[in-house]
């Protein structure tokens, strides 16, 4: 008798095999079908008890669809699917995303089998993957990352010029940005982080004219840079999640943000408006360790109705603030009549002012009507052509030498002080009231 490969035996032993595999499916697709309701509904948890009672050599992994159930004998598996319809795909190992019950090799796969029909689709990410991928205009994905990790080294791990949502795991860059958007894209789930290693480049870049939401999650520059970086004519809205910089400011954009709650911490800067970007702040807490927690400059504006904002500076610096106005346009704190404690503005160490305007640009604005304003000074005037109105809120020096209001020059013309006594509290060089601002003789005070 041969045994050799074309053998009788081992013919004998392949048919087998191929036998019972197929008796193993059938078995499979039996127990599928006594296992609906009379809704045609199953139960994940009663079918995998089901089939590792009923099929011999039969493992199942997981208590929700899809099941994963392994032929112990042969080390085959197969992926159990209750989306719309039931599917029994077999499994490779090798597979790293899937669609419903479609399963790539690759995530760029996946990525192309989208159509560019504006429809949503879901892809599950199904190992961790080194790959960086490009999300086309016209196409709505939701990229679930399933608690998986997805890197490039070399290159910007995700670009997307669709509609893109991000959530459950982590994607990361160590060279350059970890996500680039051209599109409109949506971070969601606390355990999203989005990462990059890079000392050139922003971990998080939101293109001219794109949309970003942050809903949750976390972006971490941990080189160098920007967590986040906006250009102008973009929309950012921020309303939960941690953003941070171990190096750099934590967001600096030229664009219009609106930051409804969550953490943004920077070396150097919680957040930097430039040119004409606009921002409201309705919420969340800001920190920088070395310099202002808020700078503005260029053409920028702001409004903060709610917020916490820290610097830990630790130097001696009359020229910096929690809060630096370096811009021609307006800052608003508050709203006349709210609780003070809805806005703090502090530094931690008394070193700094609670705001700064800067002699480099006038004609700018700043209004007061609601807050707790601490620092080495409450508010520093540098700026010529400027107009402070306090219309409510506590402005305090917390050093004995500062003063609620300094006007540090001696020449601030056409700077303006407008005043409501009763409205605002003032504290400064031992004294409260007027008598705690410092002023020069071409401050003019219209009350």
């Amino acid at each position: 008798m041969l045994t050799g490969n074309n053998g009788i035996l081992t013919r004998a032993e392949e048919a087998k095999i191929v036998y019972e595999e197929s008796e193993f499916k059938t078995q499979l697709e039996l127990e599928i079908l006594g296992n609906h309701d009379e809704k045609m509904q199953m139960n994940a948890v009663e079918l995998k008890t089901n089939i590792e009672a009923h099929i011999k050599n039969a493992s199942v992994e997981g208590n929700e669809f899809p099941l994963k159930v392994k032929n112990t004998k042969t080390n085959k598996a197969y992926m159990i699917h209750d989306e719309n319809e039931i599917a029994i795909v077999e499994y490779n190992e090798e597979y790293v995303a899937r669609i419903k019950s479609r399963y790539y090799k690759t995530l760029k796969e996946a990525i192309a089998d989208v159509p560019t029909d504006n429809i949503q689709k879901e892809i599950i990410l199904l190992k961790d993957d080194n790959e960086n991928v490009s999300i086309p205009t016209n196409t709505k994905i939701v990229l679930n990352l399933n608690n998986k990790k997805l890197w490039s080294e070399l290159q910007t791990t995700v670009i997307s010029r669709g509609t893109l949502e991000i959530k459950n795991g982590t994607i990361q860059s160590n060279e350059k940005h970890a996500v680039y958007n051209y599109g409109t894209l949506t971070i969601n789930e606390e355990n999203t982080i989005i990462k990059s290693l890079s000392t050139s480049v922003a971990c998080l870049v939101n293109q001219d004219g794109a949309e970003l939401i942050i809903n949750n999650g976390t972006v971490s520059a941990e080189g160098t840079h920007n967590a986040l970086y906006g250009y102008q004519n973009e929309s950012i809205t921020i309303n939960n999640g941690t953003i941070i910089s171990a190096s750099n400011a934590a967001i600096s954009s030229i664009g219009n943000i609106t930051i409804n709650g969550g953490n943004c911490s920077g070396k150097e800067n919680a957040v930097i408006i430039r040119e004409n970007s606009n921002l409201v702040i309705n919420g969340g807490s800001f920190t920088a360790q070395v310099n202002s927690a808020l700078h503005m400059s260029s053409q920028s504006n702001c409004i903060i109705n709610k917020g916490i904002f820290n610097s830990n500076k630790t130097t001696d610096a009359n020229w910096d603030g929690v809060i630096h106005h370096d811009s021609t346009g307006s800052l608003t704190i508050g709203n006349i009549g709210d609780n003070n404690n809805n806005i703090i503005i502090n530094n931690n160490n008394n070193k700094i002012s609670g705001i700064f305007s800067d002699t480099k640009t006038t004609g700018k604005t700043i209004t007061i009507n609601s807050g707790i304003i601490n620092g080495y000074n409450g508010l520093n005037i540098e700026s010529k052509d400027t107009k402070i109105y306090l219309n409510g809120g506590s402005v305090t020096s917390k050093n004995s030498n500062g003063y609620s209001v300094k006007f540090w020059h001696t020449s601030l013309t056409n700077t303006k002080l407008y005043l409501k006594n009763n409205s605002v509290s003032l504290n400064g060089h031992g004294k409260t009231g007027k008598n705690s601002i410092n002023y020069t003789s071409y401050v003019t005070e219209v009350n």
